[in-house]
């Protein structure tokens, strides 16, 4: 909970971020993925029909755990 941006620190963050760092901002506040997840995604890794992304690299890939991004409207 102490590492979550209030809203109105990231709706400053939006304010002052340009280009494709804004839009890398507005992805990571609406999946809740980690920069390197998102920075790493391919449009050949996304399952355009079901809406998600399954993230190959990731904190915990080492311990064997997958890791799936739900991706809403906004995000897709």
């Amino acid at each position: 909970a102490e590492a979550v941006v209030p809203d109105d620190v990231f709706a400053k963050l939006l304010r002052e971020a340009t280009g494709d760092f804004h839009q890398l901002l507005r992805f990571l506040w609406l999946t809740g993925c980690r920069p390197a997840e998102a920075t790493g995604i391919t449009g050949a890794g996304v399952d355009w029909q079901a809406g998600c992304v399954r993230v190959v690299e990731h904190k915990m890939a080492h311990k064997g755990q997958g890791r799936v991004l739900y991706l809403g409207p906004e995000a897709l």
